[in-house]
């Protein structure tokens, strides 16, 4: 429950379907790899941008992409990051 929100980086590609792949998220200050499915059933790419919708049978997340217009494949934090100011 304490994923519910955040934003993480795909580290497995999630297939299309109901398939799992794995996601790397922060959840009470570590980082943590946990299996992960597509909130609409579309394939997410690794790498890509996603934010956690909910959390299902024990660890499993569900999670759609970030940028709603399309898969944004900068990983969390990296440059270019959008939360992150760049001087």
């Amino acid at each position: 429950r304490n994923a519910v929100g955040k934003v993480g980086t795909i580290y497995m590609t999630i297939p299309a379907g109901s398939d799992r792949g794995k996601v790397n998220v922060e959840v009470q200050g570590r980082l943590m790899t946990l299996e992960a499915s597509s909130e609409d059933g579309r394939p997410i790419p690794t790498d890509a941008r996603v934010v956690v919708t909910r959390v299902v049978s024990g660890n499993v997340l569900v999670v759609r992409p970030e940028n709603p217009d399309g898969i944004d494949t900068r990983p969390a934090g990296g440059e270019g990051d959008p939360g992150k100011v760049e001087r």
